[in-house]
């Protein structure tokens, strides 16, 4: 046994939660206090380089010097985690090479407390390749597992993150523009859409000095004026902003004003009735479909950012909490309007639900590429109900496969603990691996009843 390497240690190992239960840091596979730590990993791969022609499948037991499993690319990576492991523990790590040249590297090793993980080297996400856990699929099944900001996910070959988590009482969080780093590709595109896509008020704007306004060609002299109503009036509920890189005269208009150009609003200011009749999961594309300034011809920001910090939505509708949010992070040719696409999923609008633990009725939201889906992520990799998210009795946002042909998994970012009580499927390249714990107290086959 010995500790995880140095670029894990900061997230690997466990953390005490309510109940008697201890749960690793990912979320996944939480096991109970009683349960026995295992005393050595099984570990079935399945190899293939090319699709659908297995070249090697086999069985092999791990112990506590733990294993390397890598692929023909791992000369070409920086860090390769076993020598991280051999620095620390002092002994010769156990190699296992695979005929797979899309394949990175995985570590399975045993912490300190005895307690085996997998370690995904710090590798960065792309659409085809990663190191990834298999939450589900056609032929495997797994335990729900716990969504957190910051999650890649794959839905067949659509890759998502998820970019906010918010509760009924307000709480939750929402992405950085730090935790894009970890794509390869096209982070600077999302980071624009996400964070850089913000109208100002008028009120900020005119704090500024004179000569950081005379590109905006305004002055103190000017009092901001609305272009649509010829008011100046402001508040938070309805503020003066600037939505687009028009100067002068059209600079400022009131968010009420735009949305009711933009068909969101009746003449009233209320809601339209067919408006507040919207589905559970509102889609708002940051490249294609965007309003458009008249004026300038430029498109209008995403949100507005008040003095005090905080955003709202500027030409679309924010859903009542508790909701997720789902942003597309992959381009895909034949849809290239996918890339950019946000999703945002209010759980309890769908009139949907989902026995748990205690009968206990989840609100839930099924995303598919099926029309009946709440949530349509049109891509021929994505089954027609392809996934489920829901919002279990302990106010977690959860999320399972349903059976679909491709699968749902997890780019791993942290180590993953492995347990006695259920296996985990991982897939590194094209070579799909399952592996499960053989506890001390009794050596058995963990894949007799696969």
């Amino acid at each position: 046994a010995a500790p995880l390497p140095p670029h894990c240690n900061r997230t690997g190992g466990p953390r005490r939660r309510r109940g008697g239960r201890t749960t690793h840091r990912m979320g996944l596979c939480s096991s109970s206090s009683m349960e026995a730590a295992p005393e050595r990993v099984q570990l079935r791969i399945l190899s293939s380089q090319q699709r659908n022609s297995w070249l090697r499948k086999w069985t092999m037991t791990i112990d506590g010097r733990g294993c390397l499993i890598h692929g023909l690319s791992l000369r070409s990576q920086t860090i390769d985690v076993g020598s991280e492991l051999e620095e620390v523990s002092g002994e010769e790590v156990p190699r296992v090479p695979l005929l797979d040249p899309s394949a990175s590297q995985l570590l399975i090793a045993q912490a300190n407390d005895g307690k085996f993980f997998v370690v995904p080297p710090p590798e960065r996400f792309t659409r085809h390749f990663g190191s990834c856990l298999v939450l589900g699929d056609r032929q495997h099944t797994a335990d729900p597992y716990e969504l957190r900001v910051g999650d890649v996910l794959r839905l067949g070959s659509v890759g998502v993150v998820v970019s906010e988590l918010r509760h009924a009482d307000g709480s939750g969080s929402r992405i950085e523009a730090t935790d894009l780093s970890f794509l390869r590709d096209h982070a600077d595109e999302l980071r624009d859409a996400l964070f850089d896509e913000s109208a100002l008020t008028a009120e900020e704007e005119m704090s500024w000095p004179a000569h950081e306004r005379e590109h905006i060609h305004q002055h103190d002299s000017e009092e901001p004026t609305c272009y649509m109503c010829f008011e100046s009036t402001s508040d938070k509920a309805n503020p003066l902003i600037a939505p687009c890189d028009c100067r002068g005269d059209t600079r400022y208009v009131h968010v009420r004003c735009l949305q009711r150009w933009n068909n969101l609003l009746g003449d009233d200011g209320a809601e339209d009735d067919d408006a507040s009749a919207a589905p559970a999961a509102a889609v708002v594309n940051t490249n294609t479909g965007a309003a458009v300034c008249k004026v300038c011809k430029r498109r209008y920001k995403l949100r507005v950012r008040h003095p005090d910090g905080t955003h709202a939505p500027l030409l679309y509708r924010s859903l009542p909490a508790p909701y997720v949010c789902f942003l597309v992070v992959t381009k895909h040719e034949n849809t290239p309007e996918l890339f950019g696409s946000q999703y945002q999923v209010a759980l309890e609008r769908t009139g949907k639900t989902r026995t748990c633990e205690g009968g206990y009725e989840a609100p839930c939201a099924v995303l598919g590429r099926s029309h009946a889906s709440d949530v349509i992520v049109g891509y021929r990799t994505v089954s027609t109900q392809h996934a489920r998210v829901f919002l279990d009795a302990r106010g977690r946002f959860m999320i399972e496969d349903l059976r679909s042909s491709n699968g749902t998994s997890l780019f791993l970012r942290r180590p993953v603990e492995v347990s006695c009580r259920s296996q985990l499927k991982l897939r590194l390249g094209r070579t799909t691996m399952i592996c499960r714990g053989v506890p001390s107290w009794g050596a058995f086959n963990p894949f007799a009843a696969v």
